[in-house]
């Protein structure tokens, strides 16, 4: 495994943490918490959409990238 997939790793479980929990304490504990409901989908597509940005950045290769 190399240094940018480990990277890519803590990058995205400490979004998803800091992302989630929040979100899922919300939803639990306030009254009006459920109206977090609502924005659930597009928080799970902001996550998917930063996990294929890191998978592209850690599966690019050094030799294919342009020079400025």
């Amino acid at each position: 495994m190399n240094t940018r997939a480990v990277v890519a790793i803590l990058i995205g479980g400490l979004v998803f943490l800091a992302v989630v929990i929040p979100v899922a304490w919300i939803i639990n504990t306030k009254d009006w918490g459920v109206a977090m409901i609502f924005p659930a989908p597009f928080i799970v597509y902001g996550l998917m959409v930063l996990a294929r940005r890191l998978d592209d950045w850690v599966r690019a290769d050094p030799k294919r990238r342009r020079q400025p």
